[in-house]
């Protein structure tokens, strides 16, 4: 009960502050749903060959109930991170024994960079958490019941690992290593688990249509915002986003926990795995706590698959380790709880007080960064207010400026970003408005570019300024194609 309480102090926390208001990536998953409720069916994120949908289907169900608002928004990844926590307890029963509720609890507010994340609603990550644990819950069923597996529990792993797929990639963090000791351990009674194929096939169908129709483009690796070397990703995983998602370092900054010291504890830490390991191999042997295998083998893997996605360069908060979290919880919790008798008690306050430091300090992060916009949001009430006191319905602003400008007014007034738009949709609208409007933020690089090359043009505009925004209304028509040095200036 006391991670639970903590769990939800902690998120209403969040959701309370500047952190917890609707950013561009979540506004994004917003207007998927309503244009979902106006019968799209978008396969993947907008404008991306990956990322499945499952995520604001879930958000279009809520809308239909309870209207577009930001609540319904977060709602799905907050029950979905409870469910999360749920599955973590029921793999915990199948590899940690007794101790795999105290598991489930501390996965509430461990890692704690996570509590964060679980008020934001990304599209595809949590959904792809779940058919990850989903997949290694049911190869530990298989594996039990060997040598004559059940149909259904085949069928339902492979469903999980064609969704998951679907979903992302990513989910194969867990799903690959889950499957391979599966197989490993079944050896030719494996065959029996055939039905997990044909129901893989049906999970990933969405995945094989749109692929179909579109060269496999999801085979294709995006092109990143900036290079990276598998190497380079790969030292990234040790040096950056573990110790992040241990909470030994915080995220966006970097900076340690406790200086030195936490240093200090990541090595511990680093050591106690290795242990950990070493005796787990030597009880394997004798043929003890082979239910713990697989965690073992995700977490020993998981770094050279993490490396292999061109995205994973960004460590700045540790969204790449969010489907190794409950394997450390379980490994964790399993290490510990079965120790002493106050250990469970004493995992729960540790993990809180984690959890409270690191939401500390991301929240301050949000006061203290006001162009943070992708951590915490402007208001947009003044912005608001001033589009529609000139009329305006059809702006280009920054791109995380645009999208929640567009949710947040129920698409009254539509903004697209000056480049590389999610919505062509919206782009065209914006296109076809009569006279060009522009926001930028105020003070900053494009502000200062984007006047100047308005002048050296002789375009002739009025300027507003209202809060972090400085408003453009130009009195003709200009294509933002047109001002490409403005744009090309640092935002924000």
């Amino acid at each position: 009960m006391l991670a639970v309480g903590v769990a939800i102090a902690l998120r209403v926390w969040v959701l309370s502050t500047s952190v917890g208001r609707v950013d561009s990536d979540e506004a994004v998953v917003g207007l998927m749903a309503r244009s979902i409720l106006h019968g799209a069916h978008p396969a993947f994120y907008w404008r991306q060959a990956y990322g499945g949908t499952l995520e604001p289907l879930a958000v279009a169900a809520l809308f239909r109930v309870f209207g577009t608002s930001a609540a319904a928004l977060k709602a799905v990844p907050l029950a979905l991170g409870v469910v999360a926590a749920v599955l973590v307890w029921r793999v915990g029963r199948r590899t940690i024994g007794e101790t795999a509720r105290v598991a489930g609890a501390v996965f509430l507010v461990y890692p704690p960079a996570f509590v964060w994340w679980s008020t934001k609603e990304r599209g595809f990550y949590w959904v792809a958490l779940g058919c990850g644990l989903v997949v290694l819950l049911f190869a530990l069923r298989l594996a039990a019941q060997l040598p004559s597996p059940r149909p259904l529990d085949a069928a339902l792993l492979g469903i999980a690992l064609g969704v998951g797929w679907w979903t992302s990639p990513q989910s194969m963090f867990i799903a690959a290593p889950a499957v391979l000791w599966l197989i490993l351990r079944a050896g030719r009674a494996i065959v029996r688990c055939w039905p997990a194929v044909p129901a893989a096939v049906l999970g990933g169908l969405p995945w094989i249509v749109w692929n179909v129709a579109h060269r496999f483009a999801s085979l294709r690796q995006p092109v990143p915002s900036q290079s990276s070397t598998y190497l380079h990703r790969f030292r990234l995983f040790f040096a950056r986003l573990l110790p992040t998602t241990l909470g030994l370092r915080r995220p966006f900054s970097g900076s340690w926990l406790f200086g030195a010291g936490g240093v200090a504890l990541y090595v511990v830490a680093l050591t106690a795995f290795a242990a950990a390991v070493f005796v787990t191999q030597r009880e394997l042997r004798r043929g003890n706590h082979h239910r713990c295998e697989p965690l073992v083998a995700i977490a020993l893997v998981y770094p050279f698959l993490f490396a292999l996605p061109s995205t994973s360069y960004y460590v700045g908060e540790p969204r790449y380790g969010l489907l190794l979290a409950p394997i450390i919880v379980l490994l964790v919790t399993g290490a510990m709880a079965a120790r002493a008798p106050l250990a469970p008690l004493a995992l729960v306050v540790i993990a809180s007080l984690l959890a409270w430091n690191t939401v500390a300090f991301t929240v301050d992060v949000g006061k203290t960064h006001a162009y943070a916009l992708d951590l915490a949001p402007p208001s947009l009430n003044g912005l608001e207010h001033t589009l529609d006191a000139a009329g305006v319905t059809r702006v280009y602003a920054d791109y995380w400026i645009a999208y929640p400008l567009t949710f947040d007014t129920k698409e009254r007034i539509v903004a697209t970003p000056f480049a590389s738009p999610r919505s062509m949709a919206f782009a065209a609208k914006v296109e076809a408005a009569a006279h060009t409007t522009f926001v930028v933020l105020r003070g900053r690089p494009q502000d200062g570019a984007l006047r100047t090359e308005l002048e050296r043009r002789h375009v002739s505009f009025r300027r507003i300024s209202t809060g972090l925004f400085e408003v453009y209304f130009l009195r003709s028509r200009l294509a933002p194609s047109l001002l490409a040095t403005a744009w090309a200036q640092p935002s924000p």
